[in-house]
């Protein structure tokens, strides 16, 4: 399909393949997009451009293109809900430079990049809450490049190749209630400022369940266990951080290290033995800190 140019369209129940993109909506406004099958296209299985407002997206199949399950560009207010999107050759969803887009319940699986890239500046309060991300080939979740307030709300991303939840030098994003696991290099890199990491859990990661730099970062009710390598629990490096109420036990290195942080607080928690107080030492040791550090306990 070459474009999608009226101002409201709706699409269901059909299969687009073999071509350059299997919808593209441009300049539209309001499609409903539902019950799609988008596969083997060169380029994406869903193409947004051009300030496409209000796209629904709803239980579509987006699957083997050759770049993009679904590219989302300079087309804010979508809704995609229920979709699944798989084994394209680059990222699963792609979303640049599109505010208030809110991703929900969708399953994101084996896609050679990233799962869901959200990107720029213009990506404004993306919303993630419920999404499955699993055995892609970048971060299951990866959020860069200026796209500030995001949420990640009851999402589970496991077994990618890199990190479950990468924040790369974005502010106040907010991730709360999540399950990361089994994720080859860490359950959740936070390199932003202002964000918070509220009720997650982090387990059998390679190298940290959390690692927490930049500066201003709030780390509330997270727990962090079992992760292997190098293993720490909670990496904090640079900045000032506040961690309330965080646990860490039985991992491979560290329960917490700080390192080069000019003020951490560490208050209440624990480091060494479960939540219910059952004794699981970390094998690293439990909270640590270099002398370049201030750590008040």
């Amino acid at each position: 399909a070459g474009g999608v140019f009226a101002a409201r369209a709706e699409v269901s129940s059909c299969a687009v393949r073999a071509g350059q993109w299997g919808v593209r909506p441009q300049h539209a406004l309001a499609v409903k997009l539902a019950r799609h099958g988008g596969a083997g296209n060169s380029l994406s299985g869903l193409a947004l451009y051009a300030q496409s407002d209000g796209t629904r997206v709803t239980r579509n199949l987006l699957l083997k293109n050759g770049l993009y399950g679904a590219d989302i560009d300079a087309s804010p207010n979508g809704v995609l809900h229920g979709n699944v999107v798989a084994a394209n050759a680059s990222n699963g969803f792609r979303n640049a430079n599109s505010s208030a887009t809110a991703y929900s319940s969708n399953t994101v699986h084996g896609n050679g990049g990233v799962g869901t890239f959200v990107t720029g500046l213009q990506s404004l309060g993306v919303s993630i809450q419920g999404d499955h991300l699993h055995h892609n080939g970048g971060n299951g979740l990866f959020f860069n490049n200026g796209a500030a307030r995001g949420l990640v709300d009851q999402v589970r991303s496991s077994s990618n190749t890199q990190r479950g939840l990468y924040i790369d030098m974005v502010d106040r994003a907010r991730v709360s209630r999540s399950t990361f696991s089994n994720n080859a290099n860490g359950g959740v890199l936070s390199d932003g400022t202002l964000t918070t990491l509220f009720g997650n859990a982090a387990y059998l990661n390679g190298l940290y369940g959390f690692s927490v730099e930049n500066d201003s970062q709030t780390v509330v009710g997270n727990r962090s266990f079992s992760n292997t390598g190098v293993g720490r629990g909670y990496w904090v490096t640079n900045g000032s951080h506040t961690f309330l109420d965080n646990h860490a036990w039985a991992n491979s290195g560290a329960g917490a290290y700080v390192q080069q942080a000019s003020s951490v607080v560490w208050a209440g928690g624990s480091v060494g033995f479960t939540p219910d107080g059952t004794a699981s030492a970390n094998a690293g040791g439990d909270l640590l800190y270099d002398s370049a550090s201030s750590l008040a306990i």
